[in-house]
């Protein structure tokens, strides 16, 4: 095209020789844009993740883009050991890995890097979060930057402060996630506007002007290497690249639909001519399907990146075109607006029009656009040559512009959780123990949650012992399920199943749907949960929304709770699911001050006191309570004893002992200050009729009760009944 406007500027200009002058300038300047032959462009690489090959190009991006780039040094694996386990568990030694790397992301100066994956997952977020240990720096290649820290500490003076290049280093990243190795990482790149790719690319050639050229829908594009040719070619067959003279050298602009064509003068009749001795005209319509782009490969803005295709709805459905492979960001309506369009310019390309015109507008060798007297539409010049008998003009019938595109479809994408850290909630507690095998150690465990949606990192633990944090071999690995109360429990008997009985919950956290459950299940043990200091189990849970769930059949006061059963729960009052993500300690001193964690989310440590002190150890209060009199005048109390642990009453099987002896405390009056006091070691008491009487007299607002003497405690008081 350069070599055709040069020269007919040169002929005019200064004649013959002018004009072989300004062919040859043209010709010059074409091979620096156009010497490469027209190709489908630069494979699109599915997602180009981090590499550490010597000599391998670095990429220089425009707009936003998602790329892998180089490792440039890399430190050995460090190596750290956390021993575990406690009283009556294994001890164990786990071992984690970490590492610190540097990454070199670009190849030209960057304005910043957004998120990062790896391995498919977010290692970064968009608000500038890391999801694992570990601290990131970002160099973003301007001349005034300055030497890493860490890369100084290890190169020395020698170290190079990569101006004029981009990069990443990673200072002691967290590998626990990513089978203790490098991860494969990818990037979101920040570098510009993508819309003025082609002045950026043509910033370097001679003579050539591409500022006014703005490509709409571009939201990113990676120069990975090959020349500029090669680049524009590709461009130019989403985006119609026109060249025209200016000053000393040509000027790029795309072809504007919006710009009002030129209406060409009469056509020039002559008996000379390639084509239309008489007439001035030649007329084609190639009744073939053209041969254009069908389909258009790209980056997908909405699908985090990934390659998507968007595919022309083209007026000729028998046409068979091709894929173009574009290494460029776009979203979905505009990369389905470039491929309509281009197969729209396909189809129009089948009827072409050789007109011979007497002079030419100079207006005309820019826009390019013209309409033509009796032949509707609008028509693009292709090439024009000067005769000596006129003007001749290689025009291209243009698409109907309102042929509007339809709108794109991205599909549904898989899109990596990108949720910012939140604070750890952590609840500590003592449990009674929910088998046999677990009376000999207290049952303390821990349970922590984060919001709902927020990705989940394991919590360490610590005492709290005079102000000092002191780490404990332990930490919440798992997620569990805290809430609290939407509604008031009211007081209620325990040991009763209630079908209709149910609570609201608000749920903090990811809670599972619990299972439905039978009566059989709960005696098993199924759908416990802990509200306050009551241990509550319940056969539906119903989720409302918003993380509520709504509880029914509910088992009140289980384990040796039904005191707390019987005082409720107002709103408010918090609740833990049994059932996933307890973490048992084994706390020294009984836990301290009390027991911190300390989560990725988390400026400062979260503490939290030890609940239900002594649930675990100490005895449960004995039930089924009798009185009689005797014949001879004596009054005779019985009652049956319940064991820790013993979750399901087994007919017809004397109840386990458990503790290391059997004893019972007897008091007549409060528990903490009895008028009287007896201790026996069988489930029963026997007074002389005259002493019962007495006590009763002196005392008439008193009541009888009982206690199971354990190993560590004695059990909460049971009630007795009066022989009248």
């Amino acid at each position: 095209m350069a070599t055709l406007v040069l020269g007919a500027v040169g002929t005019a200009i200064g004649g013959p020789l002018g004009g072989a002058a300004g062919a040859l300038l043209g010709q010059t300047l074409d091979g620096r844009l156009l010497r490469a032959r027209r190709g489908e462009g630069p494979r699109l690489k599915e997602l180009a993740l981090t590499t550490s090959t010597y000599g391998e190009p670095l990429p220089v991006h425009h707009g936003s883009v998602r790329t892998g780039g180089s490792v440039i040094w890399a430190d050995a694996l460090r190596e750290r050991a956390e021993r575990g386990g406690g009283k009556g568990q294994p001890r164990t030694t786990r071992f984690s890995y970490s590492a610190s790397f540097a990454v070199m992301v670009a190849g030209a100066p960057i304005d910043g890097i957004g998120r990062i994956w790896a391995d498919g997952t977010l290692l970064r977020g968009a608000a500038g979060d890391l999801k694992t240990g570990g601290r990131l720096r970002i160099h973003c290649g301007h001349e005034d930057q300055e030497c890493d820290p860490l890369l100084r500490a290890v190169h020395g003076a020698s170290c190079p402060a990569y101006r004029g290049r981009a990069y990443a280093v990673f200072e002691d990243l967290d590998l626990g996630g990513y089978g203790n190795r490098l991860p494969a990482l990818s990037f979101e790149v920040f570098a510009g506007d993508a819309a003025a790719l082609v002045g950026r690319l043509v910033e370097g050639v001679p003579d050539v002007d591409a500022s006014e050229v703005r490509t709409p829908a571009l939201r990113g594009y990676s120069h990975e290497g090959g020349t500029v040719a090669e680049v524009l070619d590709t461009l130019s067959q989403l985006y119609p690249l026109r060249t025209a003279p200016a000053g000393a050298g040509l000027s790029l602009h795309l072809s504007a639909t919006s710009v009002p064509p030129i209406r060409l003068g009469a056509r020039a009749r002559s008996a000379e001519g390639e084509f239309g001795r008489d007439a001035g005209l030649c007329s084609v319509r190639d009744p073939r399907p053209q041969s254009g782009i069908e389909a258009l490969r790209y980056h997908d803005i909405d699908r985090d990146y990934q390659p998507g295709v968007q595919r022309a709805l083209a007026p000729s459905g028998a046409r068979r075109g091709r894929t173009l492979e574009f290494a460029g960001s776009l979203d979905a309506d505009g990369a389905r607006m470039l491929v309509d369009r281009a197969a729209q310019r396909a189809d129009a390309a089948g009827e072409t029009l050789a007109w011979r015109c007497a002079e030419l507008d100079p207006a005309l060798l820019r826009q390019g656009r013209v309409e033509v007297p009796g032949h509707g539409g609008v028509w693009r010049m292709e090439a024009w040559e000067w005769r000596s008998t006129g003007v001749e003009l290689e025009l291209v019938r243009e698409p109907d512009p309102s042929l509007d595109a339809a709108p794109g479809a991205a599909g549904t994408p898989y899109r990596a959780a990108d949720a910012a850290p939140a604070a750890t909630r952590l609840r500590v507690f003592e449990l009674p123990p929910s088998s046999l095998s677990e009376t000999a150690v207290r049952q303390v465990f821990a349970v922590a949650a984060t919001s709902a949606g927020a990705q989940w990192r394991p919590v360490a633990l610590h005492t709290l012992q005079g102000g000092t944090l002191l780490p404990l071999d332990a930490a919440i690995d798992e997620q569990g399920c805290l809430g609290s109360l939407l509604t008031l429990l009211a007081p209620s008997p325990g040991l009763r199943l209630d079908p209709h009985a149910w609570c609201d919950i608000l749920g903090t956290g990811d809670w599972p749907q619990p299972p439905p459950l039978d009566a059989e299940g709960l005696a098993r043990g199924g759908n416990r949960m802990l509200v306050g200091s009551e241990v509550v189990q319940f056969t539906r849970a119903e989720p409302l929304g918003s993380g509520r769930w709504r509880l029914t059949g509910l088992l009140r006061g289980r384990g040796g709770t039904e005191q707390a059963a019987m005082d409720g729960h107002p709103a408010g009052a918090p609740v833990t699911l049994l059932t996933h993500g307890l973490t048992r300690l084994d706390l020294p001193d009984g836990g301290g001050e009390g027991i911190a964690a300390l989560g990725f989310g988390d400026a400062e440590p979260v503490l939290a006191a030890v609940e239900n002190s002594g649930a675990s150890v100490r005895p449960l209060p004995p039930v089924h309570g009798r009185c009689r009199m005797r014949e001879d005048g004596a009054v005779a109390w019985t009652w049956i004893r319940r064991a820790r642990g013993a979750w399901v009453w087994t007919d017809a099987l004397d109840v386990p002992l458990v503790e290391e002896r059997e004893q019972y405390v007897v008091g007549f009056g409060p528990p903490e200050a009895p008028a009287a006091r007896w201790v026996t070691d069988r489930p029963g008491l026997v007074l002389p009729g005259a002493e019962w009487r007495a006590l009763a007299t002196a005392f008439p607002q008193h009541r009888l009760w009982v206690q199971q003497s354990g190993t560590a405690s004695l059990s909460l008081p049971a009630a007795l009944p009066h022989p009248w």
